[in-house]
């Protein structure tokens, strides 16, 4: 019975460049050709370049929001705050345009 079973160990990749030949290897019967090249590497550079710069709006709003709330009526503070939750927005609307961009040139190019 137990003669149908056959047990095969299996090692996960840590990284995404370890699983690559592997990957390559499985994909040869299905005809599908390797895509990595130099346009899919630099769009996923700039996808991580992007994702760190939403992570720092992330920070500068939280950080806005707290001194406006900390600013006591103090009007200073308060204008500071305003000025760096506008500009934060502003960024923001740049890193999802380019974000947007980055990902449409990435699947054109990609097939």
């Amino acid at each position: 019975m137990f003669s149908f079973f056959h047990i095969q160990i299996v090692h996960a990749a840590s990284t995404i460049l370890q699983a690559l030949p592997n990957l390559s290897t499985a994909a040869q019967p299905t005809g599908v050709k390797n895509a990595y090249n130099i346009f899919i590497v630099i769009g996923l550079l700039v996808k991580g370049i992007l994702l760190i710069t939403g992570i720092i709006f992330l920070i500068l709003m939280v950080y806005a929001g707290f001194t406006w709330m900390t600013a006591g009526g103090e009007e200073e503070k308060v204008i500071s705050a305003r000025k760096t939750i506008i500009s934060s927005l502003i960024g923001v609307l740049i890193i999802v345009g380019a974000y947007s961009l980055a990902s449409l040139a990435q699947k054109l190019i990609s097939g």
